[in-house]
């Protein structure tokens, strides 16, 4: 009996978090095209495009009396871009190359605003894509629907990741605290 009610309670963590792997996959296609795809991650892409690319059909599907032919156009450049952005990944990481798996792609407003550092540009192109899509919506409404959405997709997955490395850095300086707090100890201990 005791067995049985372990197995049905959930720990915190489990499960599936769909609304999250939405945005993931709804920022993919900006990604692909901001990003240089030959620096992506070996798990960065994979699924997610394949996603993306139903995710993008849904869109064309979902009006039907627009002219879908700019967002097929975007859809038609996404699939080799993750094509490419997967191989090339996959080659860098046979060659041995130590690369963060999920790594986004190094974005090409780099080369234009070198100063400005890789984690600012990459806040800033949610915000950019979103006033695109807007601009875009007024001549385009299916392309612009879809930008608009991959945009704060784009911007969830930006704040998650600002949010989950500061968390990580307070781990890492709570724990140097702790080992210097143990040395401490420890150097009193052998003192005695």
């Amino acid at each position: 009996m005791k067995q049985q009610q372990q197995n049905n309670a959930k720990a915190p963590g489990q499960g599936v978090n769909w609304p999250l792997i939405l945005c993931y996959v709804a920022g993919l296609p900006i990604e692909l095209v901001l990003h240089n795809v030959r620096t992506f991650g070996v798990r960065s892409v994979g699924s997610r495009a394949v996603m993306a690319v139903l995710l993008m059909l849904a869109f064309i599907w979902s009006h039907p009396h627009d002219d879908c032919r700019p967002l097929t156009c975007f859809l038609i450049a996404v699939i080799p871009l993750s094509i490419i952005a997967q191989v090339s990944a996959m080659v860098r990481h046979w060659r041995g190359e130590r690369l963060h798996t999920r790594y986004n792609g190094r974005p090409y407003l780099m080369w234009l605003l070198p100063r400005s550092g890789e984690i600012t540009i990459k806040r800033l192109e949610p915000f950019i894509m979103l006033m695109t899509g807007w601009g875009v919506h007024i001549f385009n409404h299916p392309l612009g629907a879809f930008l608009i959405t991959a945009a704060l997709g784009l911007g969830v997955r930006v704040g998650i990741e600002h949010r989950v490395n500061c968390a990580r850095a307070m781990d890492v300086n709570d724990s140097i605290i702790e080992q210097t707090i143990a040395a401490d100890t420890v150097r009193r201990m052998q003192r005695r």
